[in-house]
């Protein structure tokens, strides 16, 4: 990806709980100790930035379990992000967020192809991004997955080796395999519903 400029990016919520009062995290980050679902967030701030995005849309569904169940993810990432956020949409599951996000652009009455449009999330899920896309019928609005990580490496190289270890460690090659079974379920099935992490 380059110093591209998008109309609007669509932000992927990750999945989150409920740690004490006012103190919500991602579920990841106390799991294995990286940054999966933070760096979402740190990404598209990066991109608010240098000015690569005009507007935000963040898609999600509301947190799964604990305390914090049923408190909307998108909202609690908007005020993460801080700024302007244009749209909360809210969904439970992956394939979810991508009908949310078709009936959002209809409803806006834009066009296919007059928007450079961006899907924000992490590296590891952008081959089943790339699936929904095309199985929801959104390739002709042009939609760009868009790496978090590979932001991250924009704005500081020396990262890598923060990001590497990432997909290095037991957790990174569960996540990937998990992705993988997600994405093939998703090539048979019509009805494949994926998880959000």
């Amino acid at each position: 990806m380059t110093k591209e400029i998008y109309d609007m990016v669509f932000v992927h919520a990750a999945e989150m709980y409920w740690r004490n009062k006012n103190n919500f995290g991602f579920l990841s980050e106390d799991k294995d100790g990286f940054l999966w679902g933070e760096i979402r967030v740190e990404a598209i701030q990066i991109m608010r930035r240098l000015d690569t995005v005009k507007e935000i849309i963040i898609v999600g569904g509301p947190i799964r379990e604990g305390e914090g169940k049923g408190i909307s993810k998108p909202k609690l990432i908007a005020e993460m992000i801080g700024g302007e956020v244009t749209e909360l949409l809210s969904q439970a599951s992956t394939r979810g967020n991508f009908v949310a996000i078709k009936d959002w652009l209809k409803s806006k009455e834009i066009e296919a192809g007059n928007k450079e449009i961006g899907f924000l999330t992490n590296y590891y899920h952008l081959p089943r991004v790339e699936r929904m896309i095309k199985k929801e019928g959104l390739r002709n609005y042009l939609i760009h997955p868009i790496s978090a990580e590979e932001i991250i490496l924009i704005e500081n190289p020396k990262r890598i080796e923060e990001i590497v270890e990432m997909y290095r460690r037991p957790s990174g090659i569960e996540r990937l395999r998990a992705e993988m079974k997600g994405l093939s379920a998703l090539r048979q099935s019509d009805e494949y519903s994926g998880y959000e992490k």
